[in-house]
C-alpha cells in the first residue's frame, strides 16, 4: 500500500505551527459583541431576586438576559438525536442553581471590558439550600436533594451473565474490595468558546468548539423553536477536547445575546470558568467482588460501579451503560455481575472523557486483581493469560463475535519486550523502592448495538483531476482528518496533496453522530474509503467508454487512469476529468452514509517500572512499554503520538490530578498553576509496538487508538508501586504524603 501505514503529519500542521490556523476565538465578525456569564458562586440556592437594571444601563451594554427572560425549556446538553432518551433537567439559565459555576445570566457589550463591568453590576440575592459533594454523601437516606423531582441516586443499570452464585461457590478465594477515583479536568489548552450570528430571518449561524457539531444543531434548533435548515454550526481549528466538548455549553447563551442584541455575539471562558463551568470526568466509587481458583483462573465476579455525574444528569447513563459492557470484552469469565449507576452531586457536571468511564472501571478492576496475584502467590501475567478471551470469542452479553482481538498477544509481546521474566524487584533497606506493574484493557470502536452510529461523506472530483473529501468528522488533532485523506489517497491512486479536506460544517457536510467512542477511524474512515470505491466505480464508468474496455479492465494509479492489460495505455485525471466536464457535462461528485456494521475492541497491555522515595514521596517512572491491538496502522505517526498523549493523561490521573474542592464546594485549584498535570520533563521515555492484525469492518482491518491509550495507564503505575512498597492503594490520585514511610 502506497499511503496506509505510512507516517504523516496532521493536515493543518503547517497552519498550526505558524500561527494561521483560525481558531473559534480568532474569527472576528463586523459589529460583534463580546459576551460574558455571571456564574453561581452557591453550590446549592435558589435565587430570589436579579437585578440586571445597572447592567442594563451601563454605556455600551446593548444585551442583559437570565432566567426571566431566556427560554426555560428543559434540555440535555448530551441529546445526540432525536429519540436519544436521557433525562432532561437543564435549562439556559435556571432559577435553582446547583454548583459554583452555574449559570445566572449574561450580558453582552461592545468590549471585553464593559461586560466585565456590567456583569459586576449584576445584583444576586440567593436562599442557600443544603449541598451534598461526594458518592457516599450523595446515597445517604437523609442527603439533600440535588433535584426535588428526581433522586440523588438515578435507577440502576443492571447486567448479569452465567451463574454468580456457584461461580463463587467454585471459588478457592473470594476478594472483597472498595476503589475511588476523583473527578479530573480535561485540560484542553482552548478553552470554551462561541460565536453566534441569529439574524433577523430567524436564521442562526455558530462558531463552536464543538466535537458534535449536529446535537449543537438539534438542541439550538429545539431551545429556539428552530428548524434544522435555519440553524448552521461550524466547528474551526479546535484546540483539544479529549470528550470535553461533546456536550453543548456556552452557544446557546451566545445565540440569546445575539437574538437579543441582533449582532453576532462571542462568549469565551477564561481557564477558572472553564475548570468551574464546563464538564470533568466522572468521579468513581467502584464495589468489587471476585471469585479466583489458586491457578489464577476468575470464576465469577460482583461489581458495583458509581460515578458522580455532578449537578446535571448529562451523560450520566451512558458512562454507566458503557462501563457495564466493557469487562465482558475482555475477560472470559462467564458469571458476571454488573450494576452502575450515575449519582447527583453538587459539583461540576461529569461528561464524557477519553475512555468514557474505562480509565476509572479499570483502575479499580486490574488493581484487585494485582493485588489478588500477589496474595494467592501467582504472576499476574500469567493471571492474564488464563482469563483473556481469545480471537473471534463470542461475548456472552450479546452473543456476538468479539473479532479478531489480540489481548493476549500484547500480553505476550509486552513480557518479551519489557523482560517482564527477569527484571528484579529491588528488596532492600534504602528508602528508595524500586517496582513493575502492568495492567490490560480493551476499548469498544463505536457504538455500535446501542443505536445509530453512522457518518456520511462526500467526494468531489475538480476539473485538474484533485478531489474535495468533505467530512463530518471533527479534527480535534488526533488526526483522523489525515487519516481520511490517507484512505481516500490509497483508494484513488493519487498523492496526499491531491485530497483537500473539509470539515464538520452542518451546512456543507453529510450527518455524523459526533467525534467520541473512538469511532473516527473504526467509523468515518471506513465511511471514508466506501464513498472513495464509490467516486472510483464512477470514474472506471465513465473512462470505460474512454478506452473501449470494461471497468474491471481499468485501474487507478498514480494520478491515472491505466488499462491492466497495457500499461501504456494511459490517461491522467486531470486531463479526463477536465474533458468530462467540457465535452460530456458531468462534475462527478459521490455521496455515502455508512453506518457501523459490528463491535470490535481495540486492546492493549502497558508495563511500567518505578522509582518510589519513601521519604518524599516522590515517584520516578523509570521505564514504560504501552503494547496495543489495533489492527493495521493508518497512520504510523498518528498512532504514536495519540499513545504519547494518553499516557501523559493517565500518569495525570494516577499521581497527581483532581478537582479539590472545599467544604463550601468551592474549586480549590481552578488554574493550571494548582491543578498539577505532568510536564514534559517529567515524562519518562515511552517505548510502543503494535499487534497489526486486520480486524474487519474497519478500514484496511484498522481500529482505534485515541482513548485506549490512556486507560491502562493509572493500573499499570499504581502497580507498580504496589509491588515496590508492598502496601496496597485504593484511591487515586497516588500522592507523596501516601508513600512516604512514617517515623
Amino acid at each position: 500500500m502506497n499511503h496506509i501505514g505510512q507516517p504523516y503529519p496532521v493536515h493543518d500542521s503547517v497552519s498550526k505551527v505558524t500561527g494561521r490556523a483560525l481558531y473559534t476565538t480568532d474569527i472576528v465578525l463586523p459589529r460583534m459583541l463580546t459576551g460574558a456569564i455571571l456564574f453561581s458562586e452557591r453550590a446549592h440556592a435558589k435565587i430570589s431576586k436579579v437585578d440586571t437594571s445597572a447592567a442594563e444601563a451601563l454605556e455600551g451594554v446593548q444585551a442583559v438576559c437570565s432566567f426571566h427572560d431566556s427560554p426555560q425549556l428543559i434540555y440535555n446538553s448530551y441529546h445526540r438525536f432525536v429519540g436519544h432518551d436521557l433525562p432532561e433537567d437543564e435549562t439556559i439559565f435556571s432559577q435553582e442553581v446547583r454548583y459554583i459555576g452555574d449559570k445566572i445570566a449574561a450580558v453582552a457589550a461592545e468590549t471585553p471590558e464593559i461586560a466585565k463591568k456590567a456583569l459586576r453590576l449584576i445584583q444576586v440575592e440567593y436562599e442557600e439550600l443544603p449541598a451534598v459533594f461526594s458518592i457516599d454523601e450523595a446515597e445517604k437516606e437523609d442527603s439533600p436533594s440535588v433535584h426535588t423531582n428526581y433522586p440523588n441516586r438515578c435507577p440502576d443499570i443492571n447486567l448479569e451473565t452465567g451463574d454468580i452464585e456457584n461461580g463463587f461457590l467454585e471459588a478457592d478465594y473470594i476478594y472483597e474490595d472498595v476503589y475511588y477515583t476523583p473527578a479530573v479536568y480535561h485540560a484542553a489548552l482552548e478553552n470554551h468558546c462561541a460565536i453566534a450570528d441569529y439574524s433577523p430571518d430567524d436564521h442562526l449561524t455558530v462558531w463552536c468548539t464543538s466535537q458534535n457539531i449536529f446535537a449543537t444543531r438539534l438542541l439550538l434548533g429545539k431551545i429556539f423553536d428552530l428548524p434544522r435548515n435555519k440553524v448552521q454550526v461550524k466547528k474551526p481549528v479546535l484546540g483539544g477536547a479529549f470528550g470535553g466538548k461533546v456536550p453543548m455549553s456556552v452557544e446557546p447563551v451566545a445565540a440569546l445575546l445575539s437574538k437579543i442584541s441582533g449582532k453576532p455575539v462571542k462568549v469565551e471562558l477564561s481557564r477558572r470558568e472553564d475548570m468551574n463551568g464546563s464538564s470533568t470526568r466522572h468521579g468513581s466509587k467502584a464495589k468489587i467482588k471476585t471469585g479466583i481458583k489458586k491457578d489464577g483462573r476468575i470464576t465469577a465476579q460482583e461489581i458495583e460501579f458509581i460515578v458522580n455525574t455532578g449537578a446535571y444528569h448529562t451523560g450520566g447513563n451512558s458512562i454507566a451503560s458503557a462501563i457495564c459492557y466493557k469487562l465482558y470484552q475482555l475477560y472470559k469469565n462467564i458469571n458476571l455481575k454488573i450494576t452502575a449507576a450515575p449519582v447527583y452531586t453538587n459539583t461540576t457536571p461529569a461528561g464524557a472523557m477519553r475512555g468514557y468511564g474505562a480509565p476509572q472501571m479499570m483502575f479499580a478492576h486490574q488493581v484487585q486483581l494485582n493485588k489478588i496475584a500477589r496474595q494467592i502467590g501467582i504472576d499476574f501475567t500469567d493471571l492474564q493469560l488464563k482469563n483473556l478471551i481469545e480471537p473471534n470469542s463470542v461475548n456472552e452479553l450479546t452473543k456476538s463475535s468479539q473479532g479478531n482481538v489480540r489481548g493476549i498477544d500484547c500480553v505476550i509481546k509486552g513480557k518479551q519486550l519489557f523482560n517482564w521474566k527477569h527484571r528484579k524487584q529491588q528488596k532492600s533497606s534504602s528508602p528508595i523502592k524500586h517496582g513493575i506493574g502492568m495492567a490490560v484493557c480493551s476499548l469498544w470502536n463505536g457504538v455500535y448495538g446501542v443505536h445509530v452510529d453512522g457518518t456520511g461523506i462526500r467526494i468531489t472530483m475538480n476539473e485538474d483531476g484533485t478531489f474535495i473529501v468533505h467530512t463530518p468528522t471533527h479534527d480535534m488533532g488526533q488526526g483522523t482528518s489525515i487519516a481520511i485523506i490517507q484512505i481516500v489517497a490509497e483508494v484513488l491512486g493519487v498523492q496526499i496533496d491531491d485530497i483537500r479536506i473539509v470539515e464538520s460544517d452542518t451546512d456543507s457536510c453529510l450527518w455524523d453522530l459526533g467525534a467520541f467512542a473512538s469511532r473516527g477511524i473504526y467509523v468515518s474512515g471506513e465511511a471514508a474509503r466506501l464513498t472513495a470505491e464509490k467516486m472510483k466505480n464512477e470514474l472506471l464508468k465513465h473512462a470505460a467508454d474512454y478506452f473501449n474496455k470494461d471497468p474491471d479492465q481499468l485501474q487507478l494509479k498514480d494520478g491515472q487512469i491505466l488499462q491492466k492489460s497495457d500499461l501504456s495505455k494511459v490517461v491522467k485525471l486531470a486531463d479526463f476529468a477536465n474533458d468530462l466536464l467540457l465535452k460530456k457535462n458531468i462534475y462527478l461528485e459521490v455521496n455515502h452514509f455508512y453506518s457501523s456494521e459490528a463491535d470490535r475492541t481495540s486492546n492493549a497491555a502497558h508495563f511500567a517500572e518505578v522509582e518510589v522515595n519513601t521519604e518524599s514521596g516522590e515517584v520516578k517512572v523509570l521505564d514504560y512499554l504501552a503494547v496495543h491491538d489495533i489492527g493495521q496502522v493508518i497512520n504510523k505517526m498518528g498512532a504514536e503520538g495519540q499513545i504519547e498523549g494518553g499516557v501523559q493523561m493517565g500518569l495525570g490521573f494516577a499521581l497527581s490530578e483532581e478537582m479539590v474542592r472545599d467544604e463550601k464546594g468551592r474549586l480549590k485549584n481552578p488554574n493550571f498553576k494548582k491543578y498539577k498535570m505532568f510536564r514534559a520533563s517529567e515524562m519518562p521515555e515511552i517505548r510502543l509496538s503494535f499487534i497489526e492484525k486486520k480486524d474487519y469492518p474497519g478500514p484496511y482491518g484498522a481500529k482505534s487508538i485515541s482513548e485506549i491509550a490512556t486507560v491502562p495507564v493509572a493500573p499499570a503505575i499504581v502497580n507498580a508501586i504496589v509491588n515496590a512498597l508492598g502496601k496496597n492503594f485504593y484511591a487515586l490520585p497516588i500522592r507523596p504524603e501516601h508513600l512516604k514511610s512514617k517515623k
